[in-house]
């Protein structure tokens, strides 16, 4: 009894792995997200187009790829000037008022590195 109980277990953990509802995908803002928080730039700029094509997310999935175009370019050894240009087009694209109060801080926050590394500063620059 005990050997058949061993060879038995397996196959009903395989059963009960296979019959267990899968976790559902997470949705291309999400995994933009996700991407970004790794800093793997290329995958959240990916996500974040996919994320665009869903009513609703447009202004969310933009500001994710705006702050992607921002880290990218600070963090390369040779800044590509258009990915500040398109991170500051596509920020002032943006409609704040369709952000969580979550996005809207990360906004903010993209609009102040924007400005700080097209080194207008303005008043505070003084």
């Amino acid at each position: 009894m005990c050997k058949s109980y061993w060879v038995q277990l397996p196959a009903l953990l395989l059963a009960v792995m296979v019959a267990l509802p899968q976790a559902p995908a997470a949705d291309p803002l999400t995994r933009a997200r996700q991407a970004y928080n790794e800093r793997r730039f290329e995958d959240a700029i990916a996500a974040a187009s996919d994320a665009a094509k869903t009513p609703g997310l447009t202004d969310a999935a933009a500001l994710v790829t705006a702050r992607a175009r921002l880290e990218r370019y600070r963090d390369a050894p040779t800044p590509d000037e258009a990915d500040l240009i398109e991170a500051r087009r596509l920020l002032k694209a943006i409609d704040p008022s369709k952000l969580s109060a979550r996005d809207h801080v990360e906004f903010l926050v993209g609009f102040g590195e924007g400005l700080y590394l097209e080194r207008s500063l303005g008043a505070a620059e003084q």
